[in-house]
């Protein structure tokens, strides 16, 4: 008899706690899973913007190499240009020289 009044009060009071450890165990498993999920997200994300950043960081250094390209042409053509008027500039000297000694020989010196 004894033991059949501890099987009664084991199945009265001990189901009610098995149900509510049966429920959290449930609703653990659930914020587990949601919680996972998220995290599945965020890395998914994370891996996203990784890929981007590569892909930006690689367009830069191209823009940044073609423009250190266009700078160099630039350079250039500026000393060309700048060695074609100092020769401009030399050269009419020597022809303004050149003119001056010529009017002095056929019209003599002036004033």
């Amino acid at each position: 008899k004894r033991i059949e009044h501890v099987a009664n009060l084991l199945d009265r009071d001990g189901r009610p706690a098995l149900l509510s450890a049966r429920t959290m165990v449930e609703d653990a498993s659930k914020v587990v899973s949601a919680v996972k999920s998220e995290v599945d997200g965020m890395t998914e994300m994370s891996s996203d913007v990784r890929k981007r950043v590569v892909s930006l960081t690689h367009a830069v250094e191209e823009r940044l190499g073609d423009m250190e390209a266009l700078v160099d042409v630039i350079q250039y053509e500026v000393e060309e240009t700048v060695l074609d008027v100092a020769a401009a500039l030399r050269t009419t000297r020597r022809s303004a020289s050149v003119f001056r000694k010529m009017k002095r020989a056929f019209l003599g010196r002036s004033r």
